[in-house]
């Protein structure tokens, strides 16, 4: 709600005084070229990204390094990691922001920990010298080197920052601190979770992200299928059926025939919608009310006529039958004159006798 212009705010008492964060900006990241080329050579290297990470191809190539130990020993750290993330989540989501961050703080630390014996799988690092190889370990995983610098800027902030103890210390600027510490913590988390499978579970997850899209694919071209395999013809259907009766459907009121009708509900007013496929000229509409023959008990007062296309009325029109009380009543002509109709509305207003209903629609093209 915008305020308004002519109420005077009023002081009031300062607020008690809280710490202010000390946050460090983000570490400096390595400069990245910019892409030099073609626009389709960027093209073919976003669509090579893209099908690297749909076909897990890095995690295929680091497999054989991984088995035994290592793998296990990532697995481990990531079970720790993946739990005292869940943790935090729940805490920051139930307003519990100052342990929240905390507990992402250790879970980021918890994953970097996964990522030690990812790098002494591959060689990069002994035990001496693994924190000094991180960043080679996080191009090796991650592969773009822009995110692994994102990833190891974190990792070294974590440690630097002082966070709040008391719910009241936390700022806005600790939001957007856990916005960038959970980001980074999903990015390293997803490849070392890849990382802990065995090639025959690499390639049931290769299978599953093919089969998936494949899948929605396939069922987008079966209901398109359907929805542009409709019959051609005319089609009714009505509010409502006097006693449910077959005999008095919505079909009746465009079989071709004057003696058949559709008939309404007792005591109400009533719609019968016409569809036509395809959409069509239509010059003149025709209309028989319904009588019920032998006993005239039935049949429409007022009603009103709608030529639609996509939804959308093209022409409207309002009558009145008169009663019928023996004999077939006489038709009743709308001059139309429009072209691409695809529905008809009839709505019943008001009937004669017991209650609404019409013996026929015929469109003249």
């Amino acid at each position: 709600m915008r305020p308004d212009p002519t109420v005077t705010a009023t002081p009031q008492d300062d607020p008690a005084p809280t710490r202010e964060p000390n946050i460090p900006p983000a570490s400096p990241t390595r400069a990245v070229q910019p892409a030099t080329g073609s626009t389709g050579a960027q093209g073919r290297g976003l669509l090579d990204r893209w099908l690297a990470r749909l076909t897990l191809r890095r995690a295929f190539a680091i497999e054989p390094k991984l088995r035994g130990e290592p793998r296990a020993a990532i697995a481990e750290a990531l079970e720790l990691a993946d739990q005292k993330a869940a943790a935090a989540e729940l805490l920051w989501n139930g307003g519990q922001a100052a342990e929240a961050l905390r507990l992402l703080a250790s879970a980021l630390d918890a994953t970097a920990r996964a990522l030690e014996p990812f790098a002494g799988a591959l060689g990069d690092a002994s035990d001496a010298d693994r924190g000094a190889h991180r960043g080679s370990a996080l191009r090796a995983l991650l592969g773009e080197e822009n995110t692994a610098a994102q990833v190891e800027s974190v990792l070294l902030e974590v440690g630097s920052v002082a966070l709040p103890v008391l719910e009241r210390e936390v700022t806005p600027r600790h939001e957007e601190l856990w916005n960038r510490w959970w980001r980074a913590r999903t990015r390293l988390a997803e490849p070392l979770r890849e990382a802990t499978r065995t090639r025959a579970q690499l390639r049931a997850a290769v299978a599953v992200r093919l089969l998936v899209p494949v899948a929605v694919l396939a069922a987008a071209a079966i209901a398109l299928a359907i929805a542009l395999d409709e019959p051609e013809g005319m089609f009714a259907e009505a509010s409502g059926v006097w006693a449910g009766a077959a005999d008095f459907d919505a079909s009746k009121a465009i079989d071709g025939s004057p003696t058949t009708a559709w008939l309404a509900p007792d005591g109400m007013s009533a719609t019968l919608v016409v569809r036509i496929h395809p959409p069509r000229s239509v010059r003149r509409i025709r209309l028989l009310n319904a009588y019920n023959a032998p006993h005239y008990d039935r049949g429409t007062k007022d009603y009103a006529l709608e030529l639609l296309s996509d939804d959308r009325v093209l022409r409207r029109f309002g009558g009145r039958f008169e009663r019928t009380v023996q004999g077939v009543p006489s038709w009743v002509d709308h001059d139309v004159g429009v072209d691409g109709v695809d529905r008809i509305r009839f709505v019943a207003y008001s009937y004669h006798g017991l209650s609404a209903g019409l013996a026929e629609m015929r469109l003249e093209p």
